[in-house]
């Protein structure tokens, strides 16, 4: 078991390698920069927390797992508000004339594709490819082997593949 100096520093290498990562990805999940805000420092106030009682061997996997339950029992404590409501606290739709018409189009589709995947294979696919992690951390995050990681993301995407031709 690390000594308290080195959990401390163990700690601090991992907030500088990943508070930014982590932010993002609770961004993409809750589309509310102040929300995000709130679910990334709480992920890593509660790995501080746990850090006191235990050690953590693989940080980047266990803050993902953090910030994913964080962020579940946020949804489910978060009633949808209407746009007016969500314009005066920061939200800007975007101006989609200034995209490329088909781009926006391709990606409208794939979003909403990866919406209609089961809940585990939606986020493989999101941690896959948009967090970039490892299939190894992933299946440490959702408690499966590295194998059946893959497995599920090989369906997913081939289910993906079909859906959009």
């Amino acid at each position: 078991m690390a000594t308290a100096e080195q959990k401390k520093e163990q700690f601090i290498n991992a907030y500088n390698e990943y508070s930014d990562e982590i932010f993002r990805y609770c961004f993409y999940r809750v589309y509310d920069r102040e929300k995000a805000r709130e679910l990334s420092q709480e992920t890593f106030m509660k790995v501080w927390k746990y850090l006191q009682e235990k050690d953590i061997e693989q940080y980047r996997a266990f803050l993902y797992k953090t910030a994913y339950h964080l962020i579940v029992d946020n949804s489910r404590n978060t009633k949808e508000g209407s746009l007016d409501t969500m314009m005066e606290s920061g939200f800007d739709v975007v101006d989609h004339k200034k995209c490329n018409r088909q781009d926006y189009i391709d990606v409208m589709a794939v979003k909403h594709e990866i919406e209609k995947l089961d809940e585990v294979s939606r986020e493989i696919v999101q941690l896959r490819f948009f967090a970039d992690l490892p299939l190894r951390d992933i299946g440490h995050m959702i408690g499966e082997s590295e194998n059946h990681v893959a497995v599920k993301l090989h369906r997913a995407l081939k289910k993906l593949k079909i859906n959009l031709n």
